[in-house]
């Protein structure tokens, strides 16, 4: 019998080999009605935090009543470029124990971490209203957006808004619910580019350099400027200016490349893309975001309130379709939730919710999340990243997020799952 990673190398590429399909895309356009419910989720924090050595090799005895799930997927695990990290949690004496099982931690490189920076986005957000201290500008006050660099554009109102006004609290909702591009980018414009990665580091997220918007093309340079925005009251006054900002933050150079090919501007480029100016951000960076965010003392956390993480992670675990104002067909619920759910729209009723938040770009899919089954009362950690591109070409639209991404997701959460379970009877 095959043993320890040789097991679970046999995993992926078989799989792969066997199936290609086209990126799942969905269309955002005309489906926003009403306004979202928030209502405080069963997620608590809890006394000391205690984090457990991390292993390699726990994933052989962990995922073993699944081995028919990894001789069907793995085989070369870093040509697909998986990582994994599975945070059990176990309480005993007032103290919460955190027990970390990493896969191909060695060997984990750069990945593009797509719609998975709007976390960290959100939660600068969040931080960043604290320390404008005006009592004024709430997430639902106005906030008008001009043009002042090329590549840029204004926004003025929000026809899914009830008073047709664009708000910071609305465009967490899209970015959180949806992965919507646009409502991210104007987070990364009211933060700008320095405060963004200043303020990561600062927090502990080395690894984090988020260097442009998402879903559109823009120069290095006009990333690099972002737009000034305004607040309104509700009379319409004026009440706070945020001028048009140039990052001036150095970086060291980077070495990241992906793909044998690509295409730029509809013609073939024969060579590995060049992602270094790209996004960055590491998987145990996020995952130690999202326990942080769950478990505070689990790290150092954002300068917000309760209220705005209860906001945060309400929005994490809820479904699209029950969101009023933007307002979603339940054709999106499935939308983001990769791990446990593959992408399917969950089954109604069901005990799992996924608290997470996740992302595909070139050929890379990446989920981070918190699973927590209500009925049990269990609930466990896991981030994982594959990349879904058999073909080794970017931007050909030819990637196997459906065929190979989803089922490895799904399987993975449901092996994780089924694990935590055994463990606690």
């Amino acid at each position: 019998m095959i043993k320890g990673l040789q097991m679970l190398q046999i995993f992926v590429c078989v799989f792969l080999v066997l199936f290609a399909c086209k990126a799942p895309q969905k269309s955002t356009a005309g489906q926003y009605i009403s306004n979202t419910q928030n209502k405080s989720l069963p997620v608590k924090t809890s006394g000391t935090v205690t984090t457990k050595k991390e292993e390699d090799a726990n994933f052989e005895r962990i995922l073993k009543s699944n081995l028919a799930f990894y001789r069907q997927i793995v085989s070369e695990k870093n040509s697909f470029n998986i990582q994994i990290i599975f945070t059990e949690i176990k309480k005993a004496d007032n103290k919460t124990i955190f027990t970390n099982h990493v896969f191909n931690k060695g060997d984990a490189r750069y990945f593009y971490p797509a719609s998975a920076i709007k976390l960290p986005l959100v939660l600068l957000t969040l931080q960043k209203i604290r320390e404008i201290n005006n009592a004024e500008i709430t997430l639902n006050t106005t906030m008008l957006s001009g043009s002042d660099y090329k590549g840029q554009s204004a926004v003025y109102n929000d026809p899914n808004t009830l008073n047709g006004k664009p708000t910071l609290g609305q465009y967490i909702k899209k970015a959180l619910l949806v992965n919507d591009n646009d409502a991210c980018n104007r987070l990364y414009e009211f933060l700008g580019q320095d405060y963004i990665n200043t303020q990561l580091i600062n927090h502990g997220y080395t690894s984090a350099e988020i260097m442009h918007r998402i879903g559109i093309e823009l120069s290095i340079e006009e990333n690099k400027h972002t737009n000034s925005v305004y607040f309104y009251d509700n009379a319409g006054n004026l009440i706070y200016t945020q001028k048009a900002v140039n990052a001036t933050k150095k970086y060291t150079g980077r070495k990241d490349f992906e793909g044998k090919g690509y295409f730029r501007n509809g013609k073939f480029v024969n060579g590995p893309m060049n992602m270094s100016e790209k996004n960055r951000i590491s998987l145990a960076d996020l995952h130690k975001m999202m326990v942080s965010l769950h478990f505070k003392e689990a790290g150092k956390p954002f300068n917000i309130n309760e209220t705005d993480r209860q906001f945060v992670l309400n929005l994490l675990a809820m479904l699209p379709s029950k969101s009023q104002h933007p307002f979603y067909s339940a054709d999106f619920d499935g939308y983001t939730k990769y791990l446990y759910f593959g992408g399917e729209i969950p089954v109604s009723p069901t005990s799992i919710i996924s608290y997470n938040t996740s992302g595909a770009a070139y050929g890379q899919m990446t989920d981070v999340a918190y699973l927590y089954d209500k009925e049990h009362n269990r609930s466990f950690f896991v981030s994982a990243t594959i990349y879904c591109n058999k073909d080794n070409i970017l931007n050909d639209e030819k990637y196997d997020y459906e065929t190979a991404g989803l089922p490895f997701f799904k399987n993975l959460g449901k092996a994780l799952y089924q694990h935590v379970n055994q463990s606690k009877q």
